[in-house]
């Protein structure tokens, strides 16, 4: 049974989101109209989300005009099958629910004679296929009859082709390496220039022969790569790096390694390692694009916009704050601060709101092939400044939060047990991130709304479910005992937001700041916002220091291995 796919457009996410709290007849309607769709998308045409709304649930949504313009009709496609197969797994579709008049994929496959795997690409075109549960828990993929013929007529051509494919043997497989090597040995040919005469020669694609080269090529490097140096390989330098190439990659430019000497132990040149780089970095950051959005205004798509909602002190100043890091002085700091100012608070809050914006914008105007090193950069710099904004956000209202949770729990800090109290205040922290994300600023302007107004319901939540368990948990206690906090806490600045993980550094590399050369701690406090201002792209850096960009990446890079040997040296034992 192939695994769920899952889901990358905004609009199906949404959409399954929403669908899985309607009424299981809402949903099987939903599926028909999802065929019926894919009949009528073409694939290269452009859709506007507000249609897909529509034909899906036949509901004009008020909030149309907030969601983005367009999908690719061929990106549609690909996923309005798996959206059909979440849809399915929401309203627990039955073997015994489907009507006459669906086959099981592999009855398919066998019918038009082809691979299973074919029917899988048809899938990710346009088949739209069902996943029902059977007998033992587990579940089957099946397609409409009808559809399935609908969708052979408009792809006759292709899967005559896919049905007259025959697999290669082994001694297939060496032929074409041999030839291949022979062409590059006697005229000098790349791998492409290879592959396009031996695809020629032999009546196959060219991606095939390019995928053999490749492979074969790959095999060799692991039969005599062992553990020291590569040795020197035919095509190597001209095959993208594996997953695990780039990973290694990622990892030694997270620890500050040059790319030089990561290309001399993979057997590539350094172009090759800086892209590798910045294809991880590109992965890492569209994974949480769905984190991005949120409230925005019409005000941002103003040429003025980044001068004036990130020029005004509330968003530059203040920001980079580590987190007690005792449960005793985090109590004792929350309880020490004044109201916070209204003012303030939302200037922040729409400064918040258009670094994510913004973010998520830049993001999507990066070149997926070759993403350039001062785009991604960019995007990673308003993605810390973001961070470091609400933690200020989350800070200011420790106090509400301590109040709400001793009022609730009917019983001060002192009086329990320093580990519940630690549970108790991770928790809550993670209600108030929370709060502040589903906060709108802008709709807050027109209502008088406040951020204490939002926390104070989602801590009044958090403390009910706590003395909930706590009742239905703990035996009361006859005396009341008095405890000392003195115990470690997580540093919660770090964990407010999901690209936290992996755009902070190593959390020991602030605390020894002061152990650095001057210029490697001005270099990383600028970079990470640890100076009370905004954090600073490389090429803002370069400026405030004087440097040129190449000598900034250097500086950098030196000044992470320099932290990160100190923090080992000061290891215990």
């Amino acid at each position: 049974m192939p695994r769920r796919a899952s889901l990358t457009l905004n609009v199906l996410l949404d959409l399954t989101r929403q669908l899985r709290y309607a009424p299981r007849e809402a949903i099987l309607r939903a599926i028909d109209r999802c065929e019926s769709l894919a009949a009528q998308v073409d694939p290269q045409g452009t859709y506007p989300n507000e249609w897909i709304v529509f034909r899906v649930t036949k509901y004009r949504s008020d909030d149309a005009a907030s969601m983005p313009s367009f999908v690719a009709g061929r990106a549609l496609l690909s996923q309005l099958s798996a959206f059909v197969e979440h849809l399915c797994e929401a309203a627990v579709l039955e073997d015994s629910d489907l009507p006459d008049g669906f086959v099981s994929v592999d009855d398919l496959a066998l019918a038009w004679g082809v691979s299973r795997r074919t029917i899988d690409r048809c899938r990710r075109e346009g088949l739209i296929a069902r996943r029902v549960r059977v007998a033992g828990g587990r579940s089957r993929v099946v397609v409409r009859s009808a559809g399935a013929e609908a969708y052979r007529a408009t792809h006759l051509g292709r899967l005559d082709k896919a049905r007259s494919y025959s697999r290669m043997d082994a001694r297939t497989r060496d032929r074409i390496a041999r030839l291949a090597d022979r062409y590059r040995r006697r005229h000098g040919v790349s791998l492409n220039q290879a592959a396009a005469r031996l695809a020629h020669r032999l009546g196959r694609s060219l991606e095939t022969i390019r995928q053999v080269l490749i492979r074969a090529e790959q095999r060799r490097a692991a039969t005599h790569g062992g553990k020291g140096r590569r040795p020197a390989t035919t095509w190597r330098s001209r095959i993208a790096m594996t997953r695990r190439e780039r990973r290694l990659a990622y990892r030694a430019w997270r620890r500050g390694i040059e790319p030089g000497p990561v290309g001399r132990r993979l057997g590539r040149n350094r172009q090759a390692v800086v892209r590798a780089t910045l294809l991880e970095r590109l992965a890492a950051l569209t994974s949480i694009t769905s984190a991005l959005e949120g409230a925005t205004s019409p005000t941002f798509e103003r040429s003025d916009a980044a001068r004036s909602l990130l020029g005004t002190p509330p968003a530059r100043e203040g920001l980079g704050r580590g987190a007690e890091r005792d449960l005793s002085r985090f109590l004792q700091a929350a309880r020490a601060r004044v109201v916070p100012v209204k003012a303030e608070e939302m200037a922040r809050g729409v400064a918040y709101r258009f670094l994510l914006w913004r973010a998520g914008r830049g993001l999507g105007a990066v070149d997926r092939l070759h993403p350039p090193a001062s785009a991604i950069d960019a995007v990673e710099t308003d993605l810390r400044w973001a961070s470091r904004l609400k933690a200020e956000l989350v800070r200011a209202q420790t106090p509400l939060m301590l109040q709400i949770l001793e009022g609730r729990l009917g019983v001060a800090f002192g009086g329990r047990r320093p580990a519940e109290i630690a549970a108790l205040v991770a928790a809550s922290l993670r209600s108030v991130s929370e709060a502040v994300d589903a906060f709108d600023p802008f709709r807050a302007s027109a209502t008088g709304a406040s951020f204490a107004g939002s926390v104070s319901v989602a801590l009044t939540r958090e403390a009910a479910r706590w003395a909930h368990r706590e009742a239905a948990l703990a035996p009361p206690r006859r005396a009341t005992a008095v405890f000392t906090f003195d115990i470690p806490m997580a540093d919660w600045t770090r964990h407010l937001n999901p690209w936290q993980a992996f755009l902070e550094p190593d959390e020991r590399l602030r605390g020894i700041l002061g152990s650095l050369t001057t210029t490697h701690a001005n270099i990383l406090a600028a970079r990470y916002g640890w100076s009370g201002g905004p954090p600073a792209t490389l090429s803002e850096a370069c400026r405030a220091l004087g440097l040129t960009a190449v000598r900034a990446g250097m500086l950098e890079r030196s000044a992470l291995r320099e932290a990160l040997a100190a923090c080992r040296r000061n290891l215990p034992g």
